[in-house]
This record gives C-alpha cells, sequence and structure tokens, in this order.
C-alpha cells in the first residue's frame, strides 16, 4: 500500500495521520499544501470539493482525512 497525503504542518490531524501511516510501515509522500493555495484548491477540486487537510490518498483512492483513517485502521484495511 502506498499512501500520499496532503497536509498543513501546524496541523494536528495531519500530525497524527502521517504518524500512524508511518506506525502502518506504509509508504508515504507527504505533500504541504500550506503554501501552495494552486494545488490545494486542484486537490479539493479532485475530490469534490473536500476542502479540509490531510486529504490522504491510499493506493490513489481518495479516502478522506484522519478521522476516516483511523477507522479504516480499527476496520483492519491499513
Amino acid at each position: 500500500m502506498k499512501a500520499k497525503i496532503y497536509i498543513k504542518p501546524s496541523c494536528p490531524f495531519c500530525v497524527n495521520a502521517v504518524a500512524l501511516l508511518n506506525q502502518k510501515g506504509i509508504k508515504t509522500e507527504v505533500f504541504d499544501i500550506s503554501s501552495d493555495p494552486k494545488l490545494r484548491a486542484k486537490i479539493s477540486n479532485s475530490v469534490g470539493g473536500y476542502n479540509t487537510v490531510p486529504m490522504i490518498f491510499l493506493d490513489g483512492t481518495f479516502v478522506g482525512g484522519c478521522s476516516e483513517l483511523q477507522t479504516l485502521d480499527k476496520q483492519g484495511k491499513l
């Protein structure tokens, strides 16, 4: 499994999501969108307007944010 996660470094949910992915040994690419509003808008628009961070993709599929990632973990899907 591979992850791409779009974050703001000051966001505690982003920090927690990255930590969980690392703990699970999932190869993760982290993108800081705090200073790139065009990238943030592009990613947000690509997933139907989801506008909060983190924005998490697993194997190319958008899964949501930190809460959704934690739910997947509890379901044993990570």
